[in-house]
């Protein structure tokens, strides 16, 4: 019985890994299109949201990249000039991090939700999108509480819901904190 429980514990995750993987983050983001992404216009954005994060076992690679599930929901000010629109994204992602070797600190994560958004543009020419995004980064400490950064692109479409469907693709530098 007293080796069962030793197994156990020696099982268990340390609790800075283990609180790493919940909790909430506030992000900030910075974006920019490209036309040679399929985009036809130049557009830039910033956007501001939480997300609320757990681990997942059911997502993690044996021990040395851990998983969590997260829930997200950003407001957004995509602009060209002076026209612009403001939106709101509402989704769900999954992030790999990993716990050690060369792979510590990383983070590669993907997601999709849907937007809604108070007005149109040549490529987003739908008040109610998809945003679908896979992106990289690293935390800057092994910290539970580090602060992030990162690259995501990021693609916006109806998926064909209301014709023509162009489609807006950008890069997003990323910062989250921990709150």
């Amino acid at each position: 019985m007293l080796l069962g429980s030793l197994g156990d514990v020696a099982l268990q995750e340390p609790q800075f890994v283990t609180d790493r993987l919940k909790g909430r983050v506030l992000e900030l983001s910075v974006a920019h299109s490209y036309k040679v992404l399929g985009t036809s216009e130049i557009r830039y954005g910033i956007s501001a949201g939480m997300e609320w994060n757990r681990p997942s076992k059911r997502l993690r690679i044996k021990d040395t990249i851990l998983a969590q599930e997260a829930v997200h929901l950003r407001l957004f000010r995509s602009f060209a000039g002076d026209d612009g629109f403001t939106g709101i994204v509402g989704g769900i992602g999954a992030r790999w991090t990993g716990a050690r070797g060369v792979l510590k600190n990383g983070y590669l994560e993907l997601g999709t939700g849907l937007s809604l958004t108070d007005g149109i543009s040549i490529d987003v020419n739908s008040q109610l999108n998809f945003v679908s995004f896979i992106g990289g980064g690293m935390y800057f400490s092994d910290d539970p509480s580090a602060t992030r950064v990162g690259i995501r692109w990021s693609h916006v479409s109806n998926a064909g819901v209301d014709p023509p469907n162009r489609g807006l693709n950008q890069f997003e530098l990323v910062f989250g904190v921990r709150l």
